[in-house]
């Protein structure tokens, strides 16, 4: 695997393990060294990847944000059919 698809599998594979922890146990029990053992990393690891634990919070609400917008498009284009 190239050097650049590693680092996006890795990026989102730390978004996955953050969007899941952020889910079940809130925002402020959720720690980066819990995410990284997730992921498999060490927490420099991933901080080379996102500076803090409110970036990767951010960028998660980013995330289901753009999903949630998908899926009203959807819905909306079934509407007109």
């Amino acid at each position: 695997m190239r050097r650049e698809e590693q680092l996006n599998h890795t990026r989102a594979a730390i978004l996955k393990a953050a969007r899941e922890q952020f889910l079940t146990q809130g925002y402020q029990a959720t720690s980066t060294r819990e995410i990284a053992r997730i992921v498999g990393i060490t927490q420099p690891a991933l901080y080379h990847h996102f500076s803090d634990k409110e970036v990767i919070f951010l960028e998660v609400i980013k995330l289901v944000g753009s999903e949630v917008q998908q899926g009203l498009q959807l819905m909306n284009n079934c509407k007109r059919i």
